[in-house]
């Protein structure tokens, strides 16, 4: 069929469109959806977050926190105290009232042994220690009398400890003795020997300048201890050996626990270490202190090893023997404090601390408080 051109094709009519209403509700809906969606991500990502709780919560989220060892331990406390120091505290119980003349401090020189593991060796003298005695001697042969040799001397040059055999790491070994009928200006001369060597550097000849008659005594010291070995004195008087007297220093049996030389302070710092320690050679404190601190090095000493302490009043004991357990490190430090349960002051003597690993003694030392 042929159309003609004014002619119009018939077309089906478009549907019928909806009302406004219809489209606000339908684009409410899916907003809603879309933010019930949103809301259910956020709850499960907070739920899993500590730190976005902290900041919802009004509860204070717990924080570690370090536990820092005290800088300074409880007075008088076994506790340990930074770095790694044991403080053993010993008191000692009040002795009835003693008196002891002021103790002359050591002004001369003299000679010095050093000490290391398994080997002898000699250094070259430092103070050797003197004192003119001042103690009359009883009436006999001039000349010297056999010295003996000791931990510590009295104001009144009396030897305290007398021993034959001291152990590795002793810092001073003093030798003392009688004398009668001398004169000053007298030569006389002292010659240390080691293992039947003479040390040369340790010989020492002078004038004589202590009088007729009394108590003579000299010293042989190292901080870090007197030379292992035997060790002998000769005394000579005008050229002629007058006396000869001898002592060893035992050295530590291979493998074994020891500790380091005592070293003395009266006081300890905040990490437990000395302050201001003394000398080997001149171990003597202030007059007035109320105590005193003897302080060690472990050396290969295992946990569990038992060892004592005890402190002696001028040869005397004046502490029960304590008994402890290394608990530590094998090279850890450890301090003993001795002082009076009334916290007087130290009387004028000699102190002195033996150290003990089972029954072997593996260190002594003394310290004066003139």
């Amino acid at each position: 069929m042929t159309l003609n051109p004014t002619s119009t094709v018939p077309v089906a009519p478009p549907p019928k469109k909806g009302g406004p209403w219809l489209w606000i509700a339908g684009g409410c809906g899916c907003l809603v959806v879309l933010c019930l969606f949103v809301a259910a991500a956020g709850w499960l990502y907070v739920s899993t977050n500590k730190e976005l709780q902290a900041l919802f919560s009004d509860t204070p989220t717990p924080t570690a926190t370090a536990f820092v060892l005290p800088t300074t331990p409880p007075t008088d406390a076994p506790i340990r105290t930074i770095p790694t120091v044991r403080g053993i505290t010993t008191p000692a119980a009040t002795p009835a009232a003693t008196s002891a003349a002021p103790r002359t401090t050591p002004t001369a020189a003299g000679p010095t042994g050093r000490s290391t593991p398994g080997i002898s060796l000699t250094i070259p003298p430092i103070r050797l220690p003197t004192i003119g005695g001042a103690t009359p001697a009883a009436g006999g042969a001039a000349g010297f009398g056999k010295p003996r040799f000791a931990v510590g001397v009295l104001n009144d040059d009396t030897p305290i400890d007398v021993l034959d055999a001291f152990p590795q790491g002793t810092t001073v070994v003093y030798a003392v003795w009688d004398y009668s009928k001398m004169q000053d200006g007298q030569t006389w001369r002292r010659e240390w020997q080691l293992n039947g060597k003479t040390q040369t550097d340790l010989v020492k000849e002078t004038a004589w300048q202590g009088g007729n008659s009394g108590v003579w005594w000299v010293s042989l010291y190292n901080k870090e201890g007197v030379s292992v070995g035997d060790w002998t004195l000769n005394l000579y008087v005008d050229n002629k050996l007058q006396q000869t007297s001898k002592f060893r220093v035992d050295a530590s049996p291979s493998g074994q626990p020891n500790f380091t030389p005592i070293v003395f302070a009266e006081n300890r710092d905040a990490k437990g270490g000395p302050v201001d320690p003394l000398p080997a050679d001149n171990a003597v404190l202030d007059s007035g202190v109320t105590q005193v601190h003897a302080f060690f090095n472990g050396i290969a000493v295992p946990k569990g090893t038992k060892f004592t302490t005890q402190w002696f009043y001028n040869g005397q004991p004046d502490t029960n023997e304590q008994s402890f357990t290394w608990d530590t490190t094998p090279t850890d430090s450890y301090w003993v404090r001795y002082f009076k349960t009334d916290g007087s002051e130290l009387l004028s003597g000699v102190y002195e601390v033996k150290i003990k690993i089972g029954t072997r003694l593996v260190k002594v030392a003394s310290v004066t408080v003139p």
